[in-house]
């Protein structure tokens, strides 16, 4: 439990400490399957299995952010009830 607790206090890093604040994406410059996404986006597929969401699980990063960017973003493991 402390390992999680640990993870959740880092995760808010995730977040914009101000509005309009711009956080860093992560690339992958795999030539042949390249993807950027955001660092909200890497928790959240982390996130899988440890908070309600979709029943299914994604096996990799790819497989999460094709599934974000088809079905928009209406959940997030990280978000809050008041987003």
């Amino acid at each position: 439990m402390n390992r999680l607790n640990d993870f959740l206090s880092y995760l808010r890093l995730v977040h914009p400490p101000t509005i309009d604040c711009q956080l860093a994406n992560w690339q992958r410059a795999k030539a042949d399957a390249p993807l950027i996404y955001k660092s909200r986006d890497l928790a959240d597929f982390l996130l899988q299995g440890f908070t309600d969401g979709p029943d299914h699980l994604d096996p990799t990063i790819d497989s999460f952010i094709g599934r974000l960017r088809h079905s928009g973003e209406g959940w997030r493991y990280s978000a809050t009830g008041e987003e």
